[in-house]
């Protein structure tokens, strides 16, 4: 993630050294407007802190154009108006800034299929994205193979320079969603393939295969029922429940003998 200070250089200094030895991110400062929404066009900026109160800066304006280039960063107003304020002000930030850092990544399976961070739905904009990245969550981390996607995604069609182009397409839309939120460490490419770092995500799927009988049919709701390569894994779950239900109804009959 980068971390960008916008505002008076003695502010900006100050904390960016604080925060350097707390923080595992990229942090740097500019100390003007352009600079300002120049970096929130070119890099990949997820957290801008504003500092409030520098007459060379038009903060209403700088919010207003970061907000319509990048939705995703999030903003941080401070107000510094005398040294008193640069220590208050970092402490401040240092305790947001930290928080913010802590990100859990959710999967949802059951009854439909959504990515969660922080309790926030993870939007793709393109549709074919969306269901490779669930095609890896299926693949429980094993490499989902170029081969393999095309088969699940485009059924009707092919393997040739088409479908592969497509599939580099929906890879790369992988790649830009979630490095917009700052997780594209939970994804991994490779030649011919991909999948996701599984420790990195607390899915419900994988809750349930590791301990099926803490689930309850109600809790299960229909694995991803909008995807038909699902069904296999969708036959898996079913049989395992069906298990820990006759194992629930044996164990019922015998505390009654």
């Amino acid at each position: 993630m980068l971390i960008l200070l916008c505002g008076n250089e003695k502010w900006c200094d100050e904390l960016k050294k604080g925060l350097h030895m707390k923080l595992n991110a990229e942090i740097k400062s500019c100390f003007s407007e352009k600079d300002c929404v120049r970096y929130c066009q070119e890099e990949k900026v997820g957290v801008l802190l504003l500092a409030a109160d520098v007459p060379e800066i038009d903060f209403a304006d700088v919010l207003k154009q970061t907000q319509f280039m990048k939705p995703n960063t999030k903003i941080f107003l401070v107000c510094i108006q005398s040294e008193a304020d640069v220590h208050f002000a970092g402490e401040i930030c240092d305790k947001f800034l930290i928080n913010l850092m802590k990100r859990e990544v959710t999967v949802k399976t059951f009854g439909g299929f959504d990515i969660m961070l922080n309790g926030i739905t993870v939007v793709f904009h393109n549709a074919k994205a969306k269901e490779l990245f669930a095609l890896c969550v299926d693949k429980e981390g094993s490499q989902v193979s170029m081969a393999d996607a095309i088969e699940k995604l485009w059924p009707n069609r092919v393997q040739d320079k088409g479908t592969e182009r497509l599939y580099r397409k929906a890879v790369n839309a992988i790649q830009k969603t979630l490095e917009e939120y700052g997780i594209a460490n939970i994804f991994y490419r490779v030649k011919g393939g991909c999948g996701i770092h599984t420790v990195l995500v607390k899915c419900d799927l994988y809750s349930f295969l590791e301990n099926p009988s803490s689930f309850s049919e109600a809790m299960l709701g229909q694995y991803m029922p909008m995807y038909s390569w699902a069904e296999e894994t969708a036959g898996r779950i079913a049989m395992l429940a069906q298990e820990v239900s006759e194992n629930s109804t044996m164990s019922y009959f015998r505390r009654l003998h």
